[in-house]
């Protein structure tokens, strides 16, 4: 049975020190990336968000 594609987005995130992504936020990314999304911006806007957040939450 071939690897089920979720765990291996996860994983990947894993290993690139993105795990405070979660699943649901990979897939979506992936969605927009096979959409055409530039993937600078969207790794600048999840950045953004991931700041803001983070300063929300302090």
């Amino acid at each position: 049975m071939p690897p089920d594609p979720n765990s291996m987005i996860v994983e990947l995130a894993r290993l690139m020190n993105c795990v405070q992504l979660d699943e649901t936020v990979l897939q979506l990314c992936i969605k927009l990336l096979d959409e055409g999304a530039n993937p600078q911006q969207l790794a600048k806007h999840i950045l953004a968000i991931k700041k803001e957040t983070n300063s929300i939450l302090t």
